[in-house]
């Protein structure tokens, strides 16, 4: 009794797998919940094959009447230049789960320091992956244990840490200020690049680089990448933005030269307000390429719309008339349901009820080309349309 409570020990003698079936090692191991578990996996013969899954240390026994087998894995955690790391922490993973975790040692003895062992460790591939909590660095290994009674020697070499550094471009030129953030596996930094539109980045772990600079909240967003090899070593990575234009002009009234009336003009999610006295507007780094340009005149349905191409670092200078607006009088001959549609550059569609003089009056509505459909209700229904352009 008084071995039972020292050693809680939790003994399965059921055999757990049949002949042919596949014994999953992994699975077993990483369903234990006991300190101290042992299962009987298979028949071999006249003999079974049972697995023991420990915690901590184990009470020195020994079977005499028995074989017993271990796979065990061990090795070091190494700096880029072989130094070996103490105190690192070295995870183990097989089946896709981690199965243990084990400090390198930090002795000072010579030829142990950086060591790590793993008994009792499933057949099959496994990965390690370390990290050297004094300078954040990790590494990772990976192998295969093949063979009963196997030992494993599986060292890691942690990741080299260098600097990079780079220009923002915009239209070529060096952009202060930019927003810049880095990204090399897990590793994830952000700056901003200076009046001369260069930063730097220390510390960055080896392996491809990802720089994504931006004039904030992703503006003209500019992406480059490249490989960091080796420790000390520094990437130079410059960054363009997307190209831009500047972008000026005027809204006039439709068909003169006068100002429009105040507008609100919106170019590729950009927008300002026309100047009251002139109808002027501008845009600065509106990106590259094709675009629409749309026109709303404040307090009235009249607008107007223009495409227009963008060259990079170009000035583009647009004159933009609005559309028109005007009013609309119709005269049926009997009373009926009146269809107005326009078919120009702002299609629309009104309906009405004619009364019994056939008379109907539209006081505002966009210029244009427009048809008119009426429908006459009776024992037969009788339809008519007309057309015409309504000028502004």
């Amino acid at each position: 009794m008084a071995d039972a409570k020292r050693y809680p020990y939790a003994t399965h003698l059921d055999v757990r797998y049949g002949p042919m079936e596949i014994v999953d090692v992994p699975a077993v191991v990483a369903a234990c919940t006991d300190r101290w578990y042992n299962q009987t996996l298979c028949r071999a013969n006249d003999s079974v094959v049972r697995l023991g899954v420990v915690q901590g240390e184990y009470h020195w026994h020994k079977h005499d009447d028995e074989d017993e087998f271990f796979y065990v894995v061990e090795g070091r955690f190494l700096m880029p230049d072989g130094d070996p790391i103490p105190f690192g922490v070295v995870t183990l993973i097989s089946g896709g789960q981690a199965l243990g975790r084990a400090t390198t040692d930090g002795s000072g003895d010579v030829g142990q320091v950086g060591t790590f062992v793993f008994d009792y460790v499933p057949i099959g591939a496994l990965r390690l992956e370390a990290q050297d909590p004094l300078t954040a660095r990790h590494g990772f290994a990976t192998g295969e244990l093949r063979a009963q009674d196997e030992t494993l020697v599986l060292d890691v070499r942690a990741q080299g840490l260098g600097r990079v550094e780079w220009t923002v471009l915009a239209n070529g030129l060096p952009q202060a200020a930019a927003s810049v953030e880095l990204v090399s596996g897990t590793f994830r930094a952000s700056t901003s690049a200076d009046d001369l539109g260069f930063y730097f980045i220390e510390g960055v772990p080896e392996g491809r680089v990802v720089a994504t600079a931006s004039l904030g909240n992703g503006f003209l967003a500019g992406k480059s990448e490249a490989v960091l090899a080796g420790e000390g070593s520094t990437l130079v990575l410059d960054v363009a933005l997307r190209d831009s234009a500047t972008v000026t002009g005027r809204v006039t009234k439709a068909g003169s030269s006068d100002p429009a009336p105040p507008s609100i003009v919106t170019l590729s999610g950009l927008s300002t307000t026309t100047d009251p006295l002139d109808g002027s507007f501008r845009f600065e780094r509106v990106p590259a390429g094709s675009a629409t340009v749309d026109v709303s005149v404040l307090g009235s349905i009249d607008r107007a719309r223009r495409f227009v191409d963008l060259p990079a670092g170009g000035l583009v200078d647009l004159t933009i008339p609005l559309n028109g607006v005007g009013a609309i009088q119709v005269q049926a001959p009997s009373a009926g349901k009146l269809t107005l549609r326009g078919i120009g550059d702002f299609p629309y569609s009104f309906a009405a009820t004619l009364g019994d003089d056939g008379s109907f009056f539209l006081p505002e509505v966009l210029a244009g080309p427009v048809t008119a459909t009426l429908e006459v209700a009776g024992p037969t229904k009788l339809f008519g349309t007309a057309s015409g352009l309504k000028a502004g």
